[in-house]
């Protein structure tokens, strides 16, 4: 989930509910999960006015088969309870902000025997690094999240107006604290959205682009469309001094004379990637190392002949080719992807099944696979223009990272 890049190596005001001492706690829902659960019926999927989705007049079919949202604070997981008349497989986006802002991630799915109706649950888990109270914003996409034999071109994003299936103020006290489980991944452990000032008021509430605002600026589309919900964090690397460490290899570099090429493959999001990497190189005041876009706009123009050509002639010292979306990372739904059918495929839901593929291939082809998902993950809808990570902390630390992974460690 979340941003992945491949990386080739040429040469090799509402009351808040009262806290509860007890295992559970139940999660206030919105209110649109509490429109009668009687008024849709199995009966009624077959005169949906979309080829595939769940829309259906002003509200979410997946907000009215919502059951319940719990808290599990000493497992830190969060439990969806849900009846499963229509939506059996349901794609959700959980995150959580206070202190810190994170993802729910690795939703698993399981059946509860219940003789009375069937039930499903969606259970998460979360992990952040302080203990305190902490917002949680719970939002349902897709009805029916994408099987991998289906066609997902036509698959319809829930309205965003109705996608919410927590109340606005819904919050957990978070009081147990675990590392992360795959403690073998190289890529755990990069760092945390922060936010600068520790006094949590607000919660980070997803921003998306309405219907009509791709050019409009009236007040129905400034409010859910503003990034100034993303202004109070700021990323803090888990190691503090991960700029003086790379700075340390660039001034290796300078001083072995030694040049160093970094070729980002792809479209637009290659080129904004080397452009924010170029502004850390201009900072750590360097000439002998330089980052270059090479424009592929898909993975199959990437054959023998490019690499030739454009990886080999260039004399690149590490590339990162982009195979899909650059970043290949959740984007924000903007207009074009909530259309039904939509325009753009690139909503979450699409881009969680690429990146899967994407990193099975790396392992099975020796090929080091980078996951920023850490950096970009909760803030996967805070880009500006609904599309590119540009000149924002965002861009700035992902750029970083990758200097740190890209740089070698000896010259």
């Amino acid at each position: 989930m979340g941003n992945f890049i491949l990386e080739r190596h040429p040469t090799q005001q509402q009351q808040h509910p009262p806290r509860f001492c007890c295992d559970t706690v139940v999660v206030p829902l919105s209110k649109s999960c509490s429109i009668s659960r009687d008024f849709v019926s199995t009966k009624n999927i077959t005169s949906l006015p979309f080829p595939i989705g769940s829309r259906y007049k002003d509200m979410s079919l997946l907000a009215s088969e919502i059951k319940t949202i719990s808290h599990i604070p000493r497992k830190r997981q969060i439990v969806i309870t849900h009846r499963s008349r229509l939506c059996a497989n349901p794609y959700v986006i959980g995150r959580l902000s206070g202190e810190y802002v994170s993802i729910v991630q690795n939703w698993t799915r399981l059946s509860i025997n219940d003789t009375a109706e069937t039930l499903s649950q969606l259970v998460g888990r979360y992990n952040v690094p302080s203990k305190g109270k902490y917002y949680l914003e719970i939002i349902g996409l897709l009805c029916n999240d994408l099987s991998w034999d289906g066609e997902y071109k036509h698959a319809c994003l829930e309205d965003p107006s109705y996608m919410k299936l927590t109340d606005d103020w819904a919050h957990i006290y978070v009081d147990s604290l675990g590392a992360n489980e795959n403690t073998l991944d190289r890529d755990v452990g990069i760092g945390h959205w922060r936010m600068s000032n520790k006094v949590v008021s607000m919660p980070l509430q997803t921003r998306y682009q309405p219907e009509g605002c791709h050019a409009n600026k009236d007040e129905r589309c400034l409010l859910p469309m503003s990034t100034d919900r993303f202004d109070p964090y700021q990323f803090e690397f888990q190691n503090q001094n991960e700029s003086s460490l790379i700075q340390d290899r660039v001034l290796a570099v300078n001083e072995a004379n030694q040049n160093i090429l970094l070729c980002f493959v792809g479209l637009s999001h290659a080129r904004e990637m080397a452009a924010a990497v170029n502004l850390w190189l201009q900072k750590l005041n360097t000439s002998n190392i330089k980052a270059v876009s090479v424009d592929a706009q898909f993975p199959r123009f990437v054959n023998r002949q490019f690499i030739q050509n454009n990886i080999i002639g260039r004399k690149c010292t590490r590339t990162v080719i982009a195979a899909g979306q650059w970043s290949v990372g959740r984007i924000p739904p903007g207009d074009v992807k909530l259309t039904c059918p939509p325009q753009d495929w690139r909503h979450p839901a699409v881009i969680d099944q690429l990146n899967m593929i994407i990193k099975n291939l790396t392992q099975s082809m020796g090929v080091q696979f980078i996951d920023t998902s850490q950096i970009i993950g909760p803030m996967w809808d805070a880009a500006g223009d609904f599309c590119h990570y540009r000149n924002d902390d965002i861009s700035s630390s992902e750029a970083l990272y990758m200097l740190g992974r890209l740089l070698p460690f000896e010259i």
